[in-house]
């Protein structure tokens, strides 16, 4: 028994802790059992809440603040926290729009994020949530927490709404606990913020779209209250209106600009209380006053901040309006480029206007703007109309005008009506007399009338009027003008514009304008007055231009008249000079038409002699016996005639000046001969030359009008192209002689230049000479001398024409007269210098090269007188020139020259020329230079000598192209060919193309 028990507490004692570890694995495992269906609980419940979170957002309409409030309590369900926020981002504004604190429900608030660090800037900026445990205790926050409240949260959690890639708003809570918060909360947080970013992007999205709507139906229906107003001041006052009925602002009004006084004043407001055009600002002064100044709209969303807000002048002290202003909003008013004025919108809450606020408003104004533009074109089309019917009437009384004196008359009626002048007139510019005219007045009394029909006005007596008439522009002055007979002082001036017609003088339109009114209130008076002024002045000039034109119409027509009868008498005076031929009948029949026509009593003509430059007399009509007599014997100098004269010149411009007339001092003696103590002398000119003097006595000094002188003027151009004719006549024929003679000389000077191309033995030669004008001074020669040897010349004589061929002549035959006698080119050159010094008197020199060749030897012996070396192109390509010391023949007596000799190889080219070759110009006055002749014969060489003188003349006249031949041309080309090559070249009278005569 005592076995049993003891074996059984044994065995219990055994397997207890056994039963014990398997009691403790079931309590585990139960306890495990018991939290996951703990944790399952609370996962479904955590899922039926967020899915019933869910289906509020999906089932929320799209009202922002209802779904906002939605969002709060699902968020609240979840975190139970008395102190929640859900904010929206707007630019750099944070608009809180539901907020609670400590379960007390605060109004939505705006906060500007710009300048501040703040812990939901960092979330918004991160796009993360973020989760804090306790504020005293973190030390490294992302960034400085701002508190809204008075006490500080211990904790708070940050969550974005992402939609898209924007973070569209913030879900925050916070508590006055610390780890208050956990992962769990975040994770649930996070996943209702994504659930509700799409639902709040949908409802903003949606009360923007349907806030814009209602903005543009009521910018719409403004602006059609806007258009139906007939005025502008009735524009202002709907405008500002209807701003504060529809948005519900604090005031909404309108100030324009005061262009004189620099202000802006109050134009219209939806306060009625306010004194309209009382209230300012300048434009340095205020919030309007930097809109205006900077041309752009001013928010500004904390006014009383901003040290640029201030009340304005002419607030009464007892308005308190502007002390619960928080929120300013200025906009300009611009119309073609132009601030007319400002839309100032009031709160009195701060951060009302954003950017949605701005555009509208912004938008407002622009149909405010568009409206004043109407209103301004409507204005300038009604003085545009105005301008044109005035323009019409204008040139309507000109139109219907029969005279001149009539259409001023018409005219001068018409500046009361149009231009609402006080007084104004025209004056005529008489031009015979240098001086302008009374032609028509009006507002003026008879006194002033009588003075004005008297006044004469020369240049130099009035010196306002002296200003316009020089300078030809449009001038106002204070200086009372001459006709005034009691002139009183005024401001008013007096307004002088030219009368001109293609920049000549006809008249001067005079006016007094309307005072202008003393002040002008708004921009758009200014712009009002501005365009009428404007207009007014095109007006006048317009009227100007037309009356100008008037006078020109009506004074060619009178001149037209007048020319058609002088004209006809001009012509009866050319048929009768034209049917004789000696001038002395000419002018005996010119003097005679002259009283006929013009009524004088004498006319004389004087013949003017360039050889003896005296005055002789050739016809008269209308003298005494004694007079004829006297007459016979005059002969006067230029110096004599011009003391005559009153005009204050020398006796050269008396001659050569083509003056109209002359009035003349006439002394005793011609008075017996004229018969009057007035006379008049008209110089004739003819074909830029003065051949003399028509004078014509006249029975007073004022005979001669403008017709008058018109036909004398014609009779005397008769008369001055009667005696130019006879004397080209006379000159003609001597001309006709002396070029008789010198195509003469020209058929001697070419006779005795060598034609064709002599034979010579081992050499073949080619020239060309070219003379600049008739005859020439360069000459060349082919002398055939003893002993099978020649003598080959070339010359250029120091001058052009036939003095330069006379001396060509007489050189040539003493160089030909000695190189037959003389064997040495020097002694040639010596002795023909000799001889030329001995024979010729002027002082005229030639330059001469002289060469002998010995074709049997192939040895060139040449001197020098002054002349172009020629140049020698050898067959190896070498190029030397053939210089010896000589001067010009011609010169002095004792010149000195040498002799020198060259061995010529075959194919050896030797060029001789004159000056006129290498110096021959074009247009641009460039030469066409020794370098180029060398290249053009080292080039060509190889070919005939004929074809070398065709590459050089050829290549002188590219270069010089249309430029006129200015010196002779004379070149010689000698070609050495070996004598077992050489034929005899063909003999040609001129040879082929080479030698040319111009």
């Amino acid at each position: 028994m005592l076995t049993q028990q003891a074996l059984f507490t044994f065995a219990t004692a055994a397997y207890l802790p056994l039963f014990l570890a398997l009691l403790a694995l079931n309590a585990w495992v139960f306890w495990r059992r018991y939290r996951s269906r703990q944790q399952l609980v609370e996962q479904v419940a955590e899922l039926e809440e967020l899915a019933q979170a869910g289906s509020a957002l999906v089932a929320a309409q799209l009202d922002l603040a209802a779904l906002c409030d939605l969002i709060v309590a699902q968020a609240d369900r979840i975190l139970e926290t008395r102190t929640f926020q859900l904010g929206f981002f707007e630019g750099h504004y944070y608009h809180i729009q539901s907020w609670m604190i400590e379960g007390e429900v605060r109004p939505p608030r705006t906060v500007d994020l710009r300048d501040q660090n703040s812990l939901v800037g960092w979330v918004r900026d991160n796009k993360t949530n973020l989760l804090i445990a306790d504020f005293l205790r973190e030390q490294e926050l992302p960034a400085r927490p701002r508190y809204i409240s008075d006490a500080a949260p211990r904790s708070g959690i940050y969550v974005p709404l992402i939609s898209g890639d924007e973070v569209v708003a913030i879900l925050a809570a916070q508590s006055n606990k610390p780890n208050q918060f956990n992962q769990r909360h975040l994770r649930l947080l996070s996943i209702l913020a994504n659930q509700a970013a799409a639902a709040i992007a949908n409802g903003r999205l949606f009360a923007q779209t349907r806030q814009r709507a209602a903005q543009v139906e009521l910018i719409g229906t403004i602006t059609q209250q806007i258009n139906a107003a007939e005025n502008v001041e009735e524009v202002f006052q709907r405008v500002t209106d209807l701003t504060r009925e529809t948005f519900g602002f604090y005031q909404v009004n309108i100030f324009t600009r005061q262009t004189q006084q620099a202000q802006l004043t109050l134009r219209a407001s939806s306060d009625h209380t306010l004194p309209l055009d009382q209230i300012v600002f300048s434009y340095d002064q205020g919030l309007i006053g930097a809109a205006v100044s900077l041309q752009k709209t001013i928010v500004a969303n904390h006014a009383r901040d901003d040290e640029r807000f201030t009340v304005a002048i002419g607030v009464p002290a007892a308005d308190e309006s502007w002390a619960v202003v928080q929120s300013a909003f200025i906009t300009p008013l611009v119309v073609n480029h132009r601030v007319w004025g400002v839309l100032e919108v009031l709160s009195t809450a701060e951060e009302v206007f954003g950017s949605q606020e701005q555009e509208v408003l912004e938008t407002l104004a622009a149909g405010v703007s568009i409206s004043l533009q109407k209103a301004q074109q409507l204005m300038h089309q009604r003085l545009q109309a105005w301008v044109t019917t005035a323009r019409l009437q204008i040139a309507s009384a000109i139109a219907r005008s029969t005279d001149l004196e009539d259409m001023v008359e018409s005219v001068t009626c018409l500046l009361p009506v149009l231009l609402g002048v006080s007084q104004g007139g025209v004056l005529l510019w008489d031009e015979l007399h240098g001086e302008y005219r009374p032609a028509s007045i009006c507002g003026a009394d008879e006194a002033t009338q009588r003075r004005f029909a008297e006044t004469r006005l020369p240049i130099g007596r009035w010196g306002a009027l002296d200003a316009v008439h020089i300078g030809q522009i449009a001038l106002p002055t204070l200086q009372p003008p001459p006709w005034l007979a009691h002139p009183a002082k005024s401001d008013n001036p007096l307004h002088l514009c030219p009368l001109l017609f293609d920049g000549s003088p006809r008249g001067i339109l005079f006016r007094y304008d309307p005072a202008p009114p003393e002040q002008l209130q708004t921009e758009q008076d200014y712009l009002h007055a501005s365009d009428l002024r404007y207009l007014r002045q095109e007006l006048i000039q317009d009227l100007a231009t037309q009356l100008a034109q008037g006078i020109e119409r009506t004074l060619l027509r009178r001149a037209q008249q007048e020319e058609a009868w002088v004209n006809t008498a001009l012509l009866q005076v050319a048929d009768a000079v034209n049917s004789l031929i000696d001038l002395n009948e000419i002018l005996g029949l010119v003097v005679r038409f002259v009283p006929m026509l013009v009524g004088v009593r004498s006319s004389v003509v004087l013949v003017w002699d360039e050889e003896t430059e005296f005055f002789h007399p050739a016809a008269s009509y209308g003298l005494s016996e004694m007079g004829t007599g006297l007459l016979r014997t005059l002969a006067l100098t230029g110096e004599e005639f011009r003391s005559l004269t009153t005009e204050a010149v020398l006796p050269a411009e008396l001659l050569h000046k083509e003056m109209s007339h002359y009035v003349l001092k006439v002394p005793h003696w011609l008075e017996q001969v004229m018969g009057t103590a007035e006379a008049r002398a008209l110089p004739l000119h003819a074909q830029a030359r003065f051949v003399g003097v028509m004078l014509v006595g006249l029975a007073t000094a004022d005979q001669l009008s403008d017709r008058r002188l018109s036909i004398l003027f014609g009779i005397a151009q008769q008369a001055a192209t009667a005696v130019v004719n006879n004397q080209l006549y006379a000159e003609a024929a001597k001309r006709d002689k002396l070029e008789q003679e010198i195509t003469i000389a020209r058929k001697i000077q070419a006779s005795l230049i060598p034609h064709g191309s002599p034979t010579i033995r081992n050499c073949v030669v080619a020239s060309l000479w070219q003379a600049a004008r008739q005859v020439s001074g360069d000459f060349y020669d082919f002398v055939p001398l003893k002993d099978d040897e020649w003598g080959i010349i070339i010359a250029d004589v120091a001058d052009k024409g036939v003095p330069a061929a006379l001396f060509m002549a007489v050189s040539r035959t003493i160089l030909r007269a000695v190189v037959n006698n003389r064997n040495d080119p020097a002694d040639v050159l010596r002795r023909a210098n000799e001889l030329i010094l001995g024979d010729s008197d002027s002082d005229l020199f030639v330059t001469v090269f002289l060469a002998i060749w010995n074709p049997n030897t192939q040895v060139l012996r040449y001197a020098s007188g002054g002349h172009n070396p020629p140049i020698l192109f050898h067959a190896d390509g070498r190029i030397s020139e053939l210089y010896a010391r000589g001067m010009a023949l011609g010169v002095v007596n004792t010149a000195a020259y040498e002799t020198r000799r060259v061995q010529l190889e075959p194919d050896d080219v030797v060029l001789f020329y004159t000056d006129g070759v290498s110096e021959a110009i074009d247009l641009d006055m460039d030469e066409f230079g020794l370098e180029r002749l060398r290249q053009v014969v080292a080039q060509n060489r190889y070919l005939a000598v004929e074809q070398i003188v065709e590459q050089i003349t050829a290549a002188v006249h590219d270069h010089v192209g249309a430029a006129a031949q200015f010196d002779d041309i004379t070149f010689m080309v000698l070609k050495c060919v070996p004598e077992q090559t050489w034929e005899m070249p063909l003999q040609i009278g001129k040879p082929q193309g080479v030698r040319q005569h111009a």
